[in-house]
């Protein structure tokens, strides 16, 4: 089983049986309007993008710090536990695992970045390159 992969979104499915396991936290969903507001006044939180560089160098959002998903373990420690922080990918699905990975790992205030740089890119700058 990949690192990820127990706080992937799945389909609905016949109900399994009760697991020991603890469920995926829930997670989040911070909408575009609502970051770009934030980062117009100055109140933006730390905002990390999970896509890989190929991504991240056709657009980004402003400020934002390149942790790739696969990276995270390794680099929890970069980050405060206690702080605001955004996540965000192509689409939100990445985004949503990390944050639930990173809720799950003590991270008080993580959010996902709903639909990801895609709907920024539709919603917020249309002349942002798209993918």
């Amino acid at each position: 089983m990949r690192l990820f992969d127990r706080f992937r979104k799945k389909p609905d499915a016949p109900a399994a049986p009760a697991s020991p396991a603890a469920p995926a936290p829930r997670v989040v969903e911070l909408p575009a309007e609502e970051l770009k507001a934030r980062i117009d006044r100055g109140d933006a939180p730390l905002i990390v993008d999970v896509r890989e560089p190929w991504e991240h160098n056709i657009a980004q959002l402003p400020g934002a710090t390149l942790m790739p998903m696969n990276t995270i373990p390794a680099r929890m420690s970069e980050l405060d536990r206690d702080a605001e922080i955004v996540v965000y990918c192509h689409h939100g699905m990445r985004s949503w695992n990390v944050a639930a990975y990173l809720a799950q790992n003590g991270f008080v205030n993580v959010k996902n970045l709903t639909g990801g740089i895609d709907t920024w890119a539709r919603r917020i700058e249309p002349g942002m390159r798209k993918y």
